[in-house]
């Protein structure tokens, strides 16, 4: 197992919480890992904080570092969906807004283009949801 972070506060995180793993501090758009290396590739709420070429190019490179039969689990925001908790998104948007300026603007980005199922059919990769949580603001997508 290895997990990615541009961070190193939050590789150093990730390490106090479940030392074991390989933690590389690199850019997931650009992972210095060889092809097809890994059974399964997580990519967990990284997609909407990021320009969309950005986020495209992470799941592209996430589809580079998965073997031919793996699967890529995607954790991020819904851009709709019905059933969607009024005060969930509304303590979702203030959240996003509080990261700064350019993670807001990303983050509006994102969910006017669609989220994440637009950057699967960029990156080659198509996505089904398997659960939304967050009382419908956010899901998790098998893809493949």
């Amino acid at each position: 197992m290895t997990g990615v972070d541009l961070s190193p506060h939050m590789l150093a995180v990730a390490e106090a919480k479940r030392p074991g793993p390989a933690y590389l501090l690199a850019d997931a758009a650009a992972l210095p890992l060889p092809d097809n290396r890994f059974d399964a590739v997580a990519v967990s709420f990284a997609l909407h904080e990021k320009p969309l070429h950005i986020a495209a190019a992470i799941l592209g490179e996430a589809r580079r570092v998965l073997k031919d039969d793996g699967r890529i689990l995607v954790a991020d925001y819904l851009a709709s969906g019905p059933g969607r908790g009024w005060f969930t998104g509304r303590a979702i948007h203030l959240v996003e807004r509080l990261a700064g300026q350019d993670h807001h603007a990303c983050f509006r980005q994102y969910l006017a283009a669609g989220g994440a199922e637009p950057l699967f059919a960029r990156a080659g990769l198509s996505g089904r949801i398997k659960r939304t949580f967050l009382h419908g603001w956010a899901g998790l997508y098998a893809v493949r």
